[in-house]
């Protein structure tokens, strides 16, 4: 029964998550495509794609949320496939939001270590490059997940973490595990950059501010895949190498760090970055315009 309450919890927050993320993401997503300056900034694409693939993924897992608290009873035993299915959108993102963080810490540090090579770098082809390695990882484990599944009943779990193949599972929790302790590393290694050139300023104002704002951003992004994306991999890696049934005891535990992520995220990029800051605020008084016209 306490495994039965902690799973609908984790639900319940999930219906409240999944909105916000759309909406906070569908917010930095169209003021950056109705703004044509930003449109044109390559450096803002790897963010692009990250707040892409928040608002997708929340989308994507309405269709789980709504069938696990539907479904749910003290005594859970969800249909296996049913449940695995409207898992992969999840399952699926956990390695791209892992990948494309790795792509953001990694970028930010070349711009430290390299400064001269990562002026001349076409940064879209980066960002490209990344998003496209992240989406054909993400939807390779979706599929092998699904393919894998023995997909027989699991009284007591409400996760689709419990109707995974064994093997996979174990790949899935080290592997995303493993790619979030190199983002946590290279996070240490952009903080102490920042910190050791604290004191030196090269450019105009202006540049000085966008490089601030740019290492601002990105360092909260960081820290919220941090806590959101790596403890709970990392729990979930741990527990499958110890042998604990972490899905069975707390249900879709990684899922609600992901959509927590991406609300988090979406409010990074509202609250620091100025333009984008400033087109979601024009939106909203547009809209409000409209609605009061009607």
């Amino acid at each position: 029964m306490a495994n039965a309450s902690i799973a609908l919890l984790s639900y319940i927050v999930l219906a409240v998550l999944a909105p916000l993320s759309l909406i906070g993401n569908g917010c930095v997503l169209i003021a950056i495509l109705t703004n044509r300056a930003l449109r044109k900034n390559d450096g803002l694409y790897l963010w692009i794609a990250l707040s892409m693939a928040d608002f997708s993924v929340a989308l994507l897992m309405l269709p789980n949320i709504v069938y696990l608290i539907a479904g749910w009873k003290p005594d859970i035993n969800y249909d296996a496939k049913l449940t695995l299915l409207s898992s992969l959108p999840a399952i699926s993102e956990v390695k791209v939001n892992s990948i494309l963080t790795v792509a953001i810490a990694f970028d930010r540090f070349s711009a430290f270590a390299w400064p001269v090579a990562y002026k001349l770098r076409r940064r879209g082809y980066y960002a490209i490059a990344s998003a496209a390695v992240a989406t054909i990882w993400g939807v390779t484990d979706a599929v092998v997940c699904y393919l894998t599944a023995p997909l027989v009943p699991k009284p007591g779990c409400g996760a689709g973490g419990c109707f995974m193949h064994e093997k996979f599972r174990y790949y899935w929790g080290v592997s995303d595990m493993l790619i979030n302790a190199i983002v946590m590393v290279i996070t240490v290694l952009v903080l102490i950059k920042i910190r050791t050139r604290r004191t030196i300023h090269q450019g105009s104002r202006d540049s000085i501010t966008v490089q601030f704002q740019a290492n601002q951003i990105t360092v909260s992004v960081l820290l919220c895949s941090g806590i959101c994306i790596f403890l709970p991999s990392t729990f979930a890696g741990l527990g499958e190498l110890s042998g604990l049934a972490v899905f069975a005891a707390l249900g879709p535990f990684v899922a609600v760090g992901l959509l927590a992520c991406g609300v988090t995220n979406a409010c990074i990029f509202i609250f620091q970055h100025t333009v984008i800051r400033n087109s979601v605020y024009e939106i909203g008084k547009r809209l409000k315009t409209s609605i009061t016209k009607l």
